[in-house]
């Protein structure tokens, strides 16, 4: 699997003199997302802070799809809220991820209350938005 090159890379370049950075991290975390490993991709958000780095929006953008593609609703809704609590303003691909991780688990509600939420952060929602809540609530 691709994700497994892209991490076994990432360890070579921490034992070089190179210091990974934010943007190492998140191609790392976006490999771990395509490849859906979830655990993987949060081990490495975590990572990030340990090496003194701060992650950002994409960083956390990627480990939510993790957690979608993973179908672990409930660590993407805590990735989400901890965006806010860290500064970070959560964006579309932000909520959407979450919305489609509620959407594969038939967790309407909660997809219908992260749309809502959405909304009231004053951003636009998409159709695949609605496509997502619409499939949950199908469930």
């Amino acid at each position: 699997a691709e994700w497994q090159r892209a991490l076994m890379l990432f360890a070579i370049m921490s034992y070089s003199v190179l210091e990974p950075d934010c943007i190492n991290y998140n191609a790392a975390i976006s490999a771990c997302e395509k490849g859906g490993e979830w655990q993987q991709a949060i081990m490495l958000l975590t990572s990030m802070r340990v090496a003194v780095l701060a992650p950002n929006a994409i960083s956390y953008n990627a480990a939510i799809s993790a957690c979608e593609k993973g179908a672990e609703w409930e660590k993407s809704l805590v990735l989400l809220s901890s965006m806010g609590q860290l500064r970070f303003v959560p964006d579309l691909i932000s909520y959407s991820a979450a919305i489609s991780a509620c959407e594969k688990c038939a967790e309407w509600q909660r997809a219908i209350m992260l749309l809502a939420a959405l909304g009231r952060a004053g951003l636009q929602s998409d159709s695949a938005s609605y496509n997502a809540v619409i499939s949950a609530c199908a469930k």
